[in-house]
């Protein structure tokens, strides 16, 4: 879908042959045509059938694939990701929550602020503890900004964990 949709955004009206597809090294020729198919009976994609059955000779991305490429949350619904490729990322996050922890804890804020401080951070971990495929971007994203709301520009230096942790999840989840 995603070589599909990128000739569509350069040339709309080209069409890609299998070699072009298979060129681009992500898909191997003799998985085209089912896979192919597949997308075409779900009108995802227009298929030019030749005289070579099941081969075709040519596709580009239909309208419905390119919102259904363009939505990433129903497009992860309808082509879930393999479930390795998603456990890479919760590696990353447990050292950067572990130090932004200790980071909180050795803070030099005092009273409400402090203790707003810990119960977001622990919210956000409960968050970040769910399986990633049940990761709510909404939530993470919404507690980093009141971790990042309770310092005054310049004083959020106290946790340099929050920079690069809210670095890292704003590329993952927007």
């Amino acid at each position: 879908m995603e070589i599909l949709y990128d000739s569509y955004q350069k040339d709309p009206l080209h069409m890609l042959t299998p070699h072009d597809i298979a060129d681009h090294g992500t898909v191997m020729l003799e998985d085209l045509p089912p896979n192919c198919h597949y997308l075409h009976d779900r009108d995802l994609i227009e298929l030019m059938l030749g005289y070579n059955p099941p081969m075709f000779d040519a596709t580009r991305i239909a309208p419905k694939g390119i919102e259904l490429y363009e939505n990433i949350a129903e497009f992860d619904k309808f082509f879930p990701r393999d479930p390795s490729e998603e456990r890479l990322r919760a590696p990353n996050v447990i050292p950067l929550m572990l130090q932004l922890a200790r980071e909180a804890e050795a803070s030099s804020l005092e009273g409400l602020r402090r203790e707003w401080l810990l119960r977001d951070l622990s919210h956000l971990r409960d968050e970040l503890r769910r399986p990633e495929d049940e990761w709510r971007a909404e939530i993470i994203l919404r507690d980093l900004q009141w971790l990042e709301g309770l310092f005054d520009a310049g004083e959020g230096s106290e946790l340099p964990s929050l920079e690069k942790l809210t670095a890292m999840l704003n590329a993952w989840l927007t």
